[in-house]
């Protein structure tokens, strides 16, 4: 309905991460969409920072690069993938 579409909008546009980002102590990965227009890069990489040792995958897309370019998408996912898959068997070695 209009009024759960309106309060998803809502919710998203009021949500911050700013008070418990910085606490994840689990290997991470942020995709950036270059030309996201919706969540713009500067913000991406705002949250990429914010993650302790997190890895950042740049992407020439914007925030329906899903639907532009799924390969490309699906490529990044899985470089992302495997950098938070490395950093965990680095995390286990250094136990």
């Amino acid at each position: 309905s209009l009024i759960d579409a309106l309060a998803a909008v809502r919710s998203v546009a009021v949500f911050t991460s700013h008070t418990w980002i910085g606490s994840v102590d689990v290997p991470s990965a942020v995709v950036v969409t270059r030309h996201d227009r919706v969540v713009h890069a500067r913000r991406q990489h705002k949250l990429a920072r914010a993650l302790p040792d997190s890895t950042v995958i740049e992407i020439d897309g914007g925030h329906d690069v899903f639907l532009e370019a799924p390969a490309r998408l699906a490529a990044a996912i899985e470089a992302a993938c495997a950098a938070v898959c490395a950093d965990a068997d680095e995390r286990a070695v250094g136990a």
